[in-house]
């Protein structure tokens, strides 16, 4: 238009010059000269409204793609700002509601709604902004199971719903008279094969159109879709996680029972002469350390203390084989030495079990440490055998000092090829002896320092005299 204008002025400035400038005759000749003038004349009229036309449509469309560009900028920006929501926020309800906020407040939608089924509790919630009084009470139609007919329509389909203000005219949708004179695009909530709820924006008609826009809009839904997933995910683990929690504790708990049971015998309390006591504290619910007492007679008994590798229900398991093999043996070879009269040493019945035992155990990857003693009390004698165990302390109420029970022989799943020997040592009355497993010995204090078998020989010591 300025540009048609500006051509009719200067055609009648044009006229105005020839007519009283360079007097080539009236304004009215002039203004209307011959045939040939007035079609250049047009002819450069013509030119100047095709060029006003041309530059006016350019403007337009620079306008238009800038307006574009922002919005894009401007969901773009908001996209990066919900990451770090939907990282960071864990309570369904105000990560909506911060969504809502964000795609409003960063300028991405004039207005923005969800309604979602909270995965943590099954509870329908429902959140906006940029909305009046009117779509709260349409919100809140949809909390309560009142879809209008473009939420059930997009929670059929996987793509984006987009509605332009003409459409929005849905009898009885109270969405229509909120919506009308606007565009808008709705898109479902899924991840993981399963919907979560919808999501709702709207902004000016033009840029719905937009490829880019749906394609932004439909990561929005996605990345919204993949935290409500996430979240029943974690929710799913941590309940799995707390029932197997609780099925290991029911499962420790019974073990604990089993080997208190099975490993852990409670020490003779009548034979003449000793006073026995006994406890075990697991480092774990579950461990492989056992000991048993093998009474002959009143006189004469054997005690064995011993240490499977590992923790837990596997140790356990080892050390409840290695226990039954010791009472086989000892059944087997007093049967076989009932004619003589005499029992067997200490020697032979671990000899026994190691070549019934030792092979499997390396096999297994497994070993025990076992310190095989035997009192007889007529003769004044400690004979022992140590496969690799933590040594045993001695205290000797004669001297007041003692001694720590040693062999050479190594553990049981150590070498096939082991002959293991046994050693006698002179007990008196008022001797002390104390059997352990190197949980004793080889705890740690705050400086990184073992408690040691000194530390505890002398606080044997110190109680014995």
């Amino acid at each position: 238009m300025l540009f048609a204008l500006a051509g009719i002025f200067v055609w009648v400035a044009n006229a105005a010059i020839d007519a009283y400038i360079l007097r080539l005759g009236s304004l009215a000749d002039q203004m209307f000269p011959a045939t040939h003038e007035v079609c250049m004349r047009a002819t450069f009229l013509m030119c100047l409204v095709l060029l006003g036309t041309l530059i006016a449509v350019l403007h337009t469309k620079t306008q238009t793609a800038e307006i574009k560009l922002r919005h894009l900028n401007s969901v773009l920006s908001c996209i990066r700002g919900l990451e770090h929501v939907l990282s960071t926020e864990t309570d369904v309800r105000r990560m909506v509601q911060r969504t809502c906020d964000d795609l409003v407040n960063g300028k991405a939608y004039r207005s923005a709604w969800i309604v979602v089924t909270d995965p943590l509790t099954g509870r329908q919630i429902v959140a906006g902004a940029g909305i009046d009084n009117g779509f709260e009470a349409a919100l809140k139609n949809m909390q309560y199971g009142n879809l209008p007919d473009c939420v059930q329509k997009v929670m059929s389909v996987s793509s984006v719903l987009v509605i332009t203000g003409a459409e929005h005219n849905c009898s009885g949708c109270a969405l229509g008279p909120i919506y009308r004179g606007t565009g808008s695009m709705l898109a479902r909530m899924e991840a993981g094969g399963k919907v979560y709820g919808v999501i709702g924006v709207s902004m000016a008609p033009m840029l719905v159109a937009m490829a880019d826009e749906r394609t932004l809009f439909s990561e929005v839904a996605t990345d919204m879709a993949t935290m409500l997933y996430g979240l029943e995910v974690q929710q799913e683990r941590r309940q799995a996680e707390a029932e197997l929690a609780r099925s290991h504790r029911r499962e420790e708990d019974l073990g604990f029972r089993i080997q208190q049971a099975l490993l852990f015998q409670r020490p003779p309390e009548d034979i003449p002469g000793t006073t026995i006591a006994a406890i075990t504290v697991p480092s774990q619910q579950v461990d492989g350390d056992f000991y048993d007492f093998f009474r002959h007679n009143d006189q004469c008994f054997d005690i064995i203390i011993a240490d499977v590798m590992g923790k837990g229900t596997t140790a356990a398991l080892v050390g409840a084989a290695a226990k039954s093999q010791f009472l086989r043996a000892n059944s087997e070879l007093i049967a076989a030495g009932l004619v003589g009269g005499k029992l067997p040493r200490p020697r032979e019945i671990v000899n026994s079990v190691h070549r019934q035992m030792t092979r499997k155990l390396i096999e297994l990857e497994n070993f025990v440490t076992l310190f095989y003693a035997r009192i007889d009390l007529v003769r004044g004698l400690l004979t022992f055998v140590d496969c690799g165990h933590a040594k045993p302390i001695h205290y000797r109420a004669a001297t007041g000092k003692y001694e720590l029970l040693e062999g050479n022989n190594t553990f049981l799943g150590g070498k096939v090829t082991e002959e293991y020997q046994q050693i006698s040592r002179k007990i008196e009355v008022g001797d002390v002896l104390v059997f352990y497993s190197d949980g004793m010995v080889d705890v740690e204090n705050s400086k990184q320092e073992f408690y040691g078998y000194e530390r505890l020989a002398e606080l044997v010591t110190a109680n014995s005299s």
